[in-house]
């Protein structure tokens, strides 16, 4: 194993999540460490530092273009060109979160620990569905063979995992999330 390169410690914080963001061949890596988040492209030059003002420190992340989605314990902001463009306190706690497509832009989906996955673009829920357990991990999986949702969005499948070990899937079609 050889290593491209390493980053010198930029905080005392440790990093809490890693994002690769991009077209192919011009990637970018982007990670969390408390409240601050740094991108590098692939040869490790710094290309982004931003001092969030988040409360909490980050513990998921998801990076689309210029938005930044970030959650900590209980709070979910959204960051557009390095400002917030949403807020939003969840009702429990936010154990991990992904990206769907939505039109016009792609929506945040949260796992939580009240047993519900939300879907939330900048300060607003726009659906959500309760599961069987505390959710704690979310993915988003393929791209569902239906075809466009009610809103023209493209169905999208969402994998959930809960803290009594069931594994459920679930369908985003931009009219809401069916389990």
């Amino acid at each position: 194993v050889e290593r491209v390169f390493q980053t010198p410690s930029a905080s005392k914080a440790a990093i809490s999540r890693l994002e690769l963001s991009g077209e192919a061949g011009s990637e970018r890596i982007y990670y969390a460490a408390g409240t601050l988040v740094r991108g590098c492209n692939r040869k490790g030059k710094e290309v982004l530092k931003f001092a969030t003002d988040v409360t909490e420190p980050i513990r998921s992340m998801c990076v689309e273009g210029e938005t930044i989605h970030a959650a900590g314990e209980f709070v979910y902001n959204e960051f557009v060109a390095c400002k917030e463009s949403g807020f939003l306190m969840a009702n429990d706690r936010i154990n991990d979160m992904t990206l769907v497509a939505a039109a016009p832009q792609p929506a945040a989906v949260l796992a939580c620990q009240d047993r519900c996955l939300r879907v939330v673009r900048g300060s607003k829920v726009l659906f959500q569905l309760q599961v069987d357990g505390p959710a704690t991990a979310v993915a988003r999986c393929s791209r569902a063979p239906s075809g466009a949702g009610a809103s023209g969005d493209i169905d999208q499948q969402v994998l959930y995992g809960t803290e009594n070990g069931l594994v459920g899937l679930a369908v985003y079609d931009g009219a809401g999330l069916k389990g």
